[in-house]
C-alpha cells in the first residue's frame, strides 16, 4: 500500500534507524551526563557514538509529538487520585525450560483509562508478561490481577470478551478475506451481525486497509499489521492490548491510530497497554514501564520521568536507567528488594483491588448468563472456519477425500488374496509305463473309454486350475528338486509307473489293498515350504482337486461317489462361504486403521500449524475453550468423515463384490466414530509436539503396532495370551471386530460383538478429550 513503512528484513529492529535500543549504554561513559545513543551500526556498545542532529529530528518526526503539535494528552498521573487498576502484576516469576528468568521480581499497575507504554528491548520479556496477563501463560510465581480477578477466573473476562489482543506476530489466516477475517473474530467474542459489519466498516476506512474482500496472504507486511489491530478492536474491549503496533506502519496511519486510541480511553475509559521499541513514540502514553532483563526499572508519567532525570528526551532517561540497572546487578540492594512494598504502598494490595473494584458482570452485564449459548455460537463459528480454511485449499480437500479410500483399494489389492498364479513341477513315470510322452496323447487315449485305468494322473492333474497351478514338466526328481533349489518353482510331485491301476484298486477293494498297490497309488510332493501363504493354498487345492477326481472315477466306473467323501462332513456355513478369502476378513480391519489414523495425522497436523501460526493463541485470547475448538474441528472433520466412509464402503462392496450383509448404516456410523477418535487423539498429539513432523513420525510409529496387535491381519487367536489381553485395550481392536460382524455376519447392535466396538471408540473419544484438556492447561505453566 502506499505510504506503508515496511519492517526491518529478518526481523531484526537493530537495521530499521527507526529502533533505537532501549538499554543499550556503553561501559566507557564514566559520568551520566555523558550517555548518548547507543549506535545502531555498533550494537554491542564497543565503541562511542554521539547523538547527531538529525538523526535526533529524524526520531521525532517519525512518531506524533506529545503536548505539541500533535496529540495532546491529559496528564492523568499528576494532582490527582489514580483510577482504580484494571492490571495488577506484583512479584512475577516467570521461566521457560531453559531455566533462564524471563521475568523476576516483576511488578506492573495500570490504571483504568490511561495508555500505558510498555517499553523495552527484544527478549526482555514484553511478550510474556502480556500473554500471562491475557491468560495464555502462567507465571511461576507472584499473582496477576485483572478487572479485579485472576486471568482465567469467572468475572474476570480474560481471555474473553473483554480484552482484545494484538500479538507481536501476525497470527492470521493467509486464505482469508479481509471481510472474513473481522468477521470471524467478531463471531468468536458472539457479536452481532450487524454490530460486526458497522465496526468492520469503519475499521477498513480507519486503517486504510484495502478492499474487503481482498485475501490477507496477498498483502503487505504493513497492511497484514493494520489487520491484525483491527481484529483487536473489532469488539470494543474495555482492555486494549497492542503488542508492537506500530512497526512497519506509514507514520501518519501511526499518528491516527495513537489519536484514535487517544480517544478511546477519553470517550470510552479504555484501558491501552501498547509494547514498542520506539522511546520517544512511548511519551504518548499515559504511563511508560521500562522494562529490561524480565524487571521493571520504572513506571511513571514520561513527563515526570524526564523532570526527574533533567532530560529533554525520554530516550536520555532510559539510557541513564539501563546504566544504573546494570551497575547494580552485580550487587542487590535493599531498594530493589522493597520495590514491591513501594508499588504496594502507592497503588494497595491486590486484595485491596479486589474488594474495591467492580466486577465482571459490573462492567459487562451483557455478558452475565448465556454462556452455553455462546459456546455453542462459538462452535459453529469454528466449524465454519476450517470448512472454509478446507474449500480454499480445494486440493487438499479432494485429496483428503479420497486418499482413505485410495488406500483400501490398494492394501485390497495387494493382501488377502489367494496367491496365483504358483509354479509347481510335476515328474509322471506314467509316461514311461505307457510309451507316451505328454498327458494330452494320455487323454486322448482315455477319451473313448469308460472307466479307463490309463493315464489317471493326467486325468487329476486336469483337475487343477491352470490359473493357479502353472504345471512344469520334468524328467526325473533329480531335475525337478534343482528347479526347486534355483527358485524356478514351489515344489513338485511325483507320479509311480503303476498309479493308475494301483489307485482303481485301492479305492474299488480298500481293504484288501497290498502294501504294494498302496505305495503304488500315492504321490509324492517336495516342497519349498518357506512361505506358508504359497504352501497351504497349493495343498489345499490339490486336496480338493484330488477329491473332485475321485468322485468322478467312483462315478464313471459306477461306484457311489460319496465313497470319496470324508467321515467329518462340512455342510454349509452358518456365515460366509466356502470360498470366503483372507480379504474379507482384512478389509474390515484395514478400513478401520485407515479412517483411524489418516485422521489422526492431519488433525496433528493442524493443530501444530495453529499454534505455530499464533491462530490458536490468538482463538484462546477471544475466551474459546480447549473443548470448544476441538468440538469445532470435528464437526468439520464429520462430514470429511462421512465421504471418506462411504468412498471406502463402496470401495469394499463394489469392486471387491463383498456383501455388507447387516446395516450398511451402522457401519457408516462406526466409521466416522472411528475417524473422530482420530481427531481425538490427533488434538492429543498435537498439545505436546512442537513440530509437524515430531507428530507424523509419532503418528507412523504408533500405526504398525496397532494393526498388527489389533487382529486387523492376523487373527487375535494366533497372539500369545498376554498379547491377546493387551490388544483389547488398543482402539482399532474392537471396532474392527464390531465392523467385521456387521459386514460378514449381519449382526446387529446389541449384539456382544458390536456394541462395544461403538463403546470402545466413544471411551477412547472422551479420554483423548480429557487428557487433552489437562495438557492443555498443564502447558500454560510453560
Amino acid at each position: 500500500m502506499p505510504g506503508d513503512t515496511p519492517p526491518p528484513e529478518n526481523g531484526n529492529e537493530n537495521e530499521d534507524p527507526r529502533f533505537v535500543s532501549v538499554c543499550h549504554v556503553n561501559p566507557a561513559f564514566a559520568n551520566p551526563e555523558e550517555i548518548t545513543a547507543a549506535d545502531p551500526d555498533d550494537p554491542i556498545g564497543e565503541g562511542e557514538s554521539t547523538r547527531s542532529v538529525s538523526s535526533i529530528e529524524d526520531l521525532e518526526n517519525t512518531v506524533p509529538k506529545v503536548n505539541g503539535n500533535g496529540i495532546d494528552l491529559p496528564p492523568v498521573y499528576e494532582n490527582r487520585v489514580p483510577n482504580p487498576a484494571v492490571v495488577v502484576v506484583r512479584n512475577a516469576h516467570k521461566s521457560y525450560s531453559s531455566g533462564t528468568p524471563v521475568l523476576s521480581e516483576f511488578n506492573m499497575t495500570v490504571e483504568k483509562g490511561t495508555i500505558y507504554g510498555l517499553l523495552g528491548s527484544s527478549g526482555c520479556g514484553k511478550t510474556t508478561i502480556l500473554s500471562c496477563i491475557v491468560g495464555v501463560r502462567r507465571l511461576d510465581s507472584g499473582t496477576i490481577h485483572v478487572f479485579g480477578n485472576r486471568p482465567g477466573e469467572a468475572g474476570s473476562g480474560v481471555p474473553g470478551k473483554n480484552v482484545g489482543y494484538m500479538p507481536q506476530d501476525i497470527s492470521l489466516y493467509g486464505d482469508f478475506t479481509i471481510g472474513e477475517t473481522l468477521t470471524y473474530f467478531g463471531s468468536l467474542y458472539c457479536m452481532t451481525k450487524s454490530a460486526i459489519e458497522t465496526n468492520r466498516d469503519w475499521l477498513v476506512e480507519f486503517l486504510a486497509l484495502p478492499e474487503p474482500k481482498r485475501r490477507v496472504g496477498t498483502l503487505s507486511g504493513g497492511q497484514k499489521r493494520r489487520v491484525s489491530i483491527a481484529v483487536a478492536m473489532i469488539h470494543d474491549p474495555q482492555l486494549l492490548i497492542l503488542d508492537e503496533p506500530t512497526v512497519g506502519v506509514d507514520p501518519l496511519l501511526r499518528e491516527s491510530i495513537w489519536e484514535h486510541l487517544v480517544e478511546r480511553v477519553t470517550k470510552n475509559n479504555t484501558t491501552v497497554i501498547i509494547t514498542t521499541h520506539y522511546i520517544e513514540e512511548a511519551r504518548n502514553s499515559n504511563a511508560i514501564g521500562l522494562m529490561r532483563n524480565g524487571k521493571l526499572l520504572a513506571e511513571k508519567p514520561p513527563d515526570e520521568l524526564m523532570r526527574e532525570h533533567n532530560a529533554t528526551l525520554l530516550e536520555d532517561v532510559v539510557l541513564k536507567l539501563c546504566r544504573k540497572d546494570t551497575d547494580e546487578t552485580s550487587d542487590l540492594t535493599d531498594g530493589r528488594k522493597n520495590k514491591l512494598g513501594d508499588l504496594e504502598a502507592h497503588y494497595g494490595r491486590p486484595k485491596a483491588i479486589q474488594e474495591n473494584y467492580p466486577t465482571m458482570a459490573q462492567i459487562d452485564a451483557e455478558s452475565a448468563g448465556g454462556s452455553l449459548t455462546d459456546a455453542f455460537k462459538r462452535v459453529l463459528t469454528l466449524g465454519h472456519k476450517n470448512a472454509m480454511v478446507l474449500i480454499r485449499n480445494y486440493l487438499l480437500l479432494i485429496f483428503i477425500l479420497w486418499v482413505p479410500a485410495a488406500q483400501v483399494l490398494f492394501m485390497c489389492l495387494a493382501l488377502g488374496n489367494d496367491p496365483k498364479p504358483m509354479k509347481f513341477g510335476i515328474v509322471n513315470h506314467e509316461f514311461e509305463a505307457t510309451g507316451l510322452y505328454t498327458c494330452a496323447e494320455l487323454l486322448e487315449v482315455r477319451k473313448n473309454e469308460t472307466c479307463s485305468l490309463v493315464g489317471l494322473s493326467c486325468e487329476y492333474l486336469n483337475t487343477l486350475p491352470g490359473d493357479v497351478v502353472h504345471q512344469r514338466f520334468y524328467k526325473t526328481e533329480e531335475e525337478a528338486r534343482y528347479a526347486v533349489q534355483r527358485g524356478k518353482i514351489w515344489g513338485f510331485m511325483s507320479f509311480p509307473e503303476e498309479f493308475s491301476s494301483a489307485y482303481y484298486t485301492k479305492i474299488a477293494s480298500s481293504a484288501l489293498a497290498d502294501e504294494e498297490t498302496l505305495n503304488g497309488s500315492s504321490i509324492a510332493l517336495e516342497m519349498d515350504e518357506t512361505s506358508k501363504q504359497i504352501s497351504g493354498t497349493l495343498k489345499k487345492q490339490f486336496g480338493d482337486s484330488f477329491k473332485d477326481f475321485t468322485k468322478a472315477l467312483l462315478g464313471e466306473c459306477g461306484y457311489n461317489e460319496r465313497l470319496a467323501e470324508l467321515p467329518l462332513q462340512i455342510i454349509d456355513p452358518i456365515y460366509g462361504s466356502d470360498d470366503t478369502d483372507t480379504r474379507e476378513f482384512m478389509s474390515c480391519g484395514i478400513m478401520i486403521a485407515i479412517l483411524f489414523f489418516f485422521p489422526l495425522i492431519t488433525a496433528g497436523i493442524q493443530y501444530i500449524y495453529e499454534k505455530k501460526l499464533g491462530t490458536l493463541e490468538r482463538t484462546l485470547v477471544a475466551g474459546v475453550n480447549t473443548w470448544e475448538i476441538m468440538a469445532g474441528f470435528s464437526i468439520t472433520t464429520s462430514f470429511i468423515l462421512f465421504i471418506q466412509t462411504m468412498l471406502a464402503l463402496m470401495i469394499v462392496t463394489v469392486l471387491f463384490q463383498i456383501t455388507v450383509v447387516g446395516s450398511f448404516v451402522l457401519c457408516v456410523i462406526l466409521g466416522i466414530l472411528v475417524g473422530l477418535g482420530g481427531v481425538s487423539m490427533g488434538f492429543l498429539i498435537g498439545s505436546f509436539c512442537k513440530e509437524e513432523v515430531e507428530a507424523t513420525m509419532l503418528s507412523i510409529a504408533m500405526f504398525f503396532p496397532v494393526v498388527m496387535l489389533s487382529g486387523i491381519m492376523w487373527p487375535l487367536e494366533g497372539m500369545p495370551i498376554g498379547f491377546q489381553y493387551f490388544s483389547y485395550l488398543l482402539p482399532c481392536q474392537l471396532p474392527s471386530e464390531a465392523m467385521r460382524s456387521i459386514v460378514s455376519r449381519g449382526w446387529d447392535f446389541s449384539h456382544s460383538h458390536v456394541w462395544p466396538g461403538f463403546a470402545s471408540i466413544v471411551g477412547w473419544i472422551i479420554f483423548y478429550w480429557i487428557l487433552t484438556i489437562f495438557l492443555h492447561k498443564k502447558n500454560l505453566v510453560r
